[in-house]
């Protein structure tokens, strides 16, 4: 198989993993074989290619560049992440795309709020074009915007926006205590109590005093006492927001009660843990997360 200069280039930056494969590969993430228009090519044709994972825990964050709104997300993205300017970045026609190597935990592919991440599959450095299938292969130039080496960072390093935050910090927390729904038993919907408290915890950073029983929130920064009424409220509703998103029902009895004692026990004063755990986003948050 031809092998152009790009593909020579592309191991220089990644290494010998580096390999030629189209993509209709079904290694690589069905996100982007959903999107190979936007690519421009089509599935058939191949790409420079590189996994993803391996031995190398290599991780990308793919920004598009579909629109002025997603390029303003992008700029917004890199506001909040300088250190990651100091990465390789790569230009692929309409994304933007971050190499990473993550040390330690990092969550399965995803894609919210106008963001790719992968840290499974094969993903295209560039794409290649030819009239038909029988004539040479003309790759795209591998376009670095940052000739840095790939950096290598543990994942809570990066600032996410809310909604993909928030879906990384609970796949987190379902690795640690368990999923938050559960398989129905009896025609009744089960619930990983432990995940939601640990999940609210971190999320509004509580602290409670066992001296008056009061809660006080740290969402923004700045603390302010609430009361169980309040702490059930904010509970229920994100309750109602994951049940849905999941296509469970709504936990019978009390489960609001059930995560404020579970609360009392992990958000003492002594221990809770202001800095926001192992996930960073950014400082302005909404009132009531919904």
């Amino acid at each position: 198989m031809f092998k152009s200069e790009n593909y020579y280039s592309a191991k220089t930056i990644f290494g010998d993993e580096v390999e030629i494969a189209p993509l209709s590969d079904q290694r690589i993430p069905i996100e982007l074989r959903g999107i190979a228009e936007e690519l421009d090519i089509p599935t058939v044709f191949d790409c420079v290619c590189v996994p993803c994972g391996s031995s190398k825990n290599l991780c990308s964050i793919w920004l598009p560049m579909f629109n002025q709104a997603l390029i303003n997300r992008m700029h917004q993205f890199f506001n909040y992440n300088p250190i990651l300017r100091g990465t390789t970045i790569i230009q692929l026609q309409k994304f933007i795309t971050v190499w990473l190597h993550i040390d330690g935990w990092r969550p399965a592919n995803k894609f919210a709020s106008g963001i790719f991440w992968f840290s499974s599959g094969i993903l295209p450095l560039a794409t290649a074009k030819r009239a038909t299938r029988n004539d040479p292969i003309d790759y795209d130039d591998i376009i670095p915007i940052k000739a840095h080496p790939v950096m290598t960072i543990i994942f809570n390093k990066i600032i996410w926006p809310d909604e993909i935050y928030d879906t990384f910090l609970l796949e987190r927390i379902e690795n640690q205590h368990g999923k938050l729904f559960l398989d129905n038993v009896s025609n009744k919907a089960v619930f990983g109590s432990y995940t939601a408290a640990h999940f609210i915890n971190e999320i509004y950073k509580l602290k409670y005093n066992h001296s008056d029983d009061k809660f006080t929130l740290f969402e923004t920064g700045v603390g302010r006492q609430i009361n169980d009424d309040e702490l059930s409220y904010m509970i229920s509703e994100w309750l109602s927001v994951q049940a849905k998103k999941s296509g469970a029902r709504y936990p019978r009895g009390k489960p609001e009660a059930a995560i404020i004692n579970i609360l009392r026990k992990i958000c003492s004063s002594e221990t809770t843990d202001l800095t926001g755990g192992q996930l960073q986003k950014p400082l302005a948050t909404h009132e009531h997360r919904r």
